[in-house]
């Protein structure tokens, strides 16, 4: 048996952020370490704990969701998705307030879009915001920025392809629900329930979702390298956020609903 690490491993013993590892020096580009994370992620974490960087990646992520929700616009089914919320809570309402309301919906259809600029980058501090305490909790001397910048980089592949699928598979229907239109891409369980499932099992089933397990593979591999903590540890970490993201999820849908 070869004793030759995984492609996936760094090639090299990873640098602990600090001042040494800064001053090694990147030896990948911002935006090269957006391609190679696709093959190599373990080089390019291992680049990150030498010399963190994030614009190319927080601006390409945060127009890639602008890009894919300017997409949607057109293909939302405005009326039927409000029939759909107002059954839901057992409500009629008149064609008039029909009118009313899709004409307001089409006043503010591109907020959605507009707030993007702002939400996506919002979410992603905190996210790293959160595995930073993980880490640190588990023993790491990291800071803020290397663990934003392995945050930003664990999603964007799957980001990436997964809004590439949505904005083609668009191109080929009409108009659709809200609801319909979110599982176009049927890469989690909950794409596969019946629509009369319980709320909490379709929110549950939802994060059974091939991208989101790329993503943690990714982060797991990620923590570890610029946090300079073992493959393991990181897994707990990464392992425990995730599960109780899940749980807050599902409870909100069993509440609602």
């Amino acid at each position: 048996m070869s004793s030759e690490p995984p492609s996936y491993e760094p090639q090299h013993s990873p640098l602990e952020p600090g001042a040494g590892a800064e001053a090694a020096g990147a030896r990948i580009g911002g935006f090269a370490r957006l391609f190679n994370v696709f093959t190599s992620p373990g080089e390019v974490f291992a680049d990150i704990a030498r010399k963190p960087t994030w614009v190319w990646c927080l601006v390409l992520t945060t127009l890639l969701a602008v890009g894919a929700q300017l997409a949607a616009i057109p293909h939302v089914d405005m009326e039927a998705t409000i029939r759909a919320r107002m059954a839901e809570r057992s409500t009629e309402i008149s064609d008039e307030q029909m009118d009313t309301i899709l004409q307001r919906a089409d006043k503010f259809a591109y907020v959605g879009p507009i707030a993007s600029v702002v939400i996506v980058p919002l979410a992603m501090v905190i996210l790293a915001a959160i595995y930073l305490l993980g880490v640190k909790m588990s023993g790491s001397d990291t800071d803020f920025l290397h663990t934003f910048s392995a945050t930003l980089h664990a999603y964007w592949p799957s980001g990436l392809v997964k809004g590439i699928l949505a904005v083609v598979l668009m191109q080929r229907i009409g108009k659709v629900p809200v609801d319909e239109l979110k599982e176009l891409v049927k890469s989690n369980l909950g794409a596969f329930l019946s629509p009369d499932a319980p709320k909490w099992l379709g929110a549950l089933a939802s994060t059974v979702d091939i991208f989101n397990l790329w993503a943690i593979a990714l982060l797991v591999i990620g923590l570890s390298v610029v946090g300079g903590i073992p493959r393991k540890r990181a897994g707990i970490v990464v392992g425990v956020i995730w599960v109780l993201w899940i749980a807050g999820k599902v409870g909100v849908a069993f509440i609602r609903h």
